[in-house]
């Protein structure tokens, strides 16, 4: 009786499909206009994401924090985008959001300014380690179902008690922005809208 031939070995699985885009969040700008180190490890995540294919374009977003003393020389997307094309990588590929004064900011404006204009229905969002849990949880509010959204943490390089220290701020200011947008319906921008603009400090007149 002959053997049975061997089974043919299993077929690779196909690769990911690129994003949409890649969403870098700002991490502030000194008072030169320059990235201090948290801010540079989430553009160097960003080159090395778009160096592997992982989407054809980069949104940097953010103006400078609306908790910051003063405006600084240059936005904080501006200075990540000119870190990107530093790397070599083409300058076509930065499309820079620099309105936002905060993190749900930064998720609206990136909405409202790219995503839902050019159908862009995939993004990765790049931010620190310490940040992403706060990251992820507004991100998914203000876009709702519709987008996909991954989280891409970059190394803080923080020691240990600093981080204890971030981690314990973090943890403060996401019960913060639960109790802001919680009542409000996943992805429903209208209802975003009204507080942004009539009750978030940063953005309200008020």
């Amino acid at each position: 009786m002959s053997a049975s031939p061997p089974s043919p070995p299993p077929s690779p699985a196909p690769p990911s499909p690129p994003a949409d885009a890649l969403v870098v969040l700002g991490g502030g700008v000194d008072g030169q206009g320059d990235l201090p180190p948290i801010a540079a490890a989430r553009v160097d995540e960003a080159i090395r994401l778009f160096r592997e294919g992982a989407a054809p374009r980069a949104i940097f977003s953010g103006s400078h924090s609306y908790l910051a003393a003063h405006r600084p020389p240059r936005t904080e997307a501006r200075a990540m985008a000119e870190r990107f094309a530093a790397a070599g990588c083409p300058p076509e590929a930065a499309l820079l959001e620099e309105e936002s004064l905060d993190t749900i900011g930064n998720a609206y404006y990136t909405r409202v300014r790219f995503l839902d204009p050019n159908g862009w229905r995939r993004i990765v969002v790049v931010t620190s380690d310490f940040h992403a849990a706060r990251t992820g949880y507004i991100f998914g509010k203000v876009l709702g179902p519709a987008t996909a959204v991954s989280i891409a943490p970059a190394p803080s390089g923080l020691g240990l008690v600093r981080r204890r220290v971030r981690q314990a701020a973090e943890a403060g200011m996401l019960r913060i922005v639960r109790d802001w947008l919680e009542p409000i319906p996943d992805g429903d921008l209208a209802a975003l809208e009204a507080f942004l603009f009539g009750k978030h400090p940063a953005y309200s007149p008020l």
